[in-house]
C-alpha cells in the first residue's frame, strides 16, 4: 500500500523556470522518472521546488506520468535566500574527487565554481554538465536555494587576468604551513574568491605571481599540509565562520 499524500514532503526539485502562484511546471523525463519510478510518487502527492531565484515553494502533482509529469505551485513557504558571494577556484583531481568538492562546496555554500588548470595538474579536461548535475543533486539535499554556476576549465593565468580588481583572493599555499592563522574575512561588497591548487600544490612560478596580486593573500591551513580537497572545504569552512561572525548571522 502505498503512503498517504503528505503535505509536509521533503521532496526537493531544482527547475529553471518561474514559480508562481497556480503555475504549473512539466518536468523532463529525469525528473519525472525518478519521482515517478524511484520515489513512486502520485497524483496529489506534495513536493518542494526552488529555481534559484524565486524562493522554495510547495508544490503538488497533478499529473504522474514517467516521461512528463506535471507539479502545480501552491505557495511560496520560504524567501530567496542570499548567495554566498564566495568562489572557489580549484584545481580538478580525480573524478571522483572532484565529484566531492562540487558536492561539498555546494553544501557548504558558494556562488561559482571555477575549474583551473595549473602547472602539477592532472586531469586534462572536466564534464561541466556532470559536475553541474553533482551540484544540483547536492543543494536538493541539503536545503539549499540555490546552485552555483559551474565555470569551464580555464589556466589560472586567464582567470587572474579576467579578475575583478575589488574581489579579494585567498589562495592556499602548502610552503606556509604552521605559519600564522587563516587570514581574517569580513563582509564586502566585492566579495571573495578562494584558490586551492592541485595535489602537487602550487609552483615556485605560481607562487611568485599569486604574491604579487594585491587582491590575493596566502594562508595556511594550519599544522599540516592537507589534500586538495580536504584544503577545499576547511578554507570554506573557516570563510563562512568568519562571514558569519561579521555579520552575526547566516551570510547565507
Amino acid at each position: 500500500m502505498r503512503p498517504m499524500s503528505n503535505s509536509n514532503s521533503k521532496t526537493r526539485l531544482y527547475v529553471e523556470c518561474t514559480l508562481d502562484s497556480s503555475q504549473a511546471i512539466t518536468l523532463g523525463t529525469s525528473q519525472s522518472h525518478h519521482l515517478y519510478s524511484v520515489l513512486r510518487l502520485r497524483r496529489n502527492d506534495h513536493i518542494r521546488l526552488f529555481n534559484g531565484k524565486d524562493g522554495e515553494w510547495s508544490g503538488r502533482i497533478s499529473v504522474a506520468r514517467r516521461k512528463a509529469t506535471v507539479v502545480e505551485c501552491i505557495r511560496c513557504i520560504k524567501a530567496q535566500t542570499r548567495k554566498p558571494d564566495v568562489w572557489l577556484m580549484f584545481s580538478p583531481l580525480k573524478k571522483s574527487r572532484t565529484d566531492f568538492i562540487v558536492e561539498k562546496a555546494t553544501e557548504l555554500g558558494v556562488s561559482a565554481l571555477l575549474p583551473v588548470r595549473m602547472e602539477f595538474t592532472s586531469a586534462s579536461r572536466i564534464a561541466p554538465d556532470r559536475l553541474r548535475s553533482i551540484a544540483v543533486g547536492a543543494a536538493e539535499q541539503c536545503g539549499g536555494d540555490f546552485v552555483p554556476a559551474i565555470g569551464k576549465l580555464k589556466p589560472l593565468t586567464e582567470r587572474i587576468r579576467r579578475w575583478p580588481k575589488d574581489r579579494n583572493l585567498i589562495f592556499c599555499d602548502e610552503a606556509r604551513v604552521g605559519c600564522g592563522r587563516f587570514p581574517p574575512v569580513e563582509a564586502r561588497n566585492g566579495g571573495w574568491g578562494l584558490l586551492v591548487g592541485p595535489e602537487g600544490g602550487l609552483s615556485e612560478t605560481e607562487r611568485s605571481m599569486l604574491a604579487g596580486l594585491e587582491f590575493a593573500r596566502g594562508a595556511s591551513l594550519g599544522s599540516r599540509i592537507l589534500r586538495a580537497d580536504t584544503a577545499a572545504l576547511a578554507a570554506l569552512a573557516l570563510i563562512h565562520q568568519s562571514l558569519l561572525d561579521d555579520r552575526g548571522s547566516d551570510p547565507g
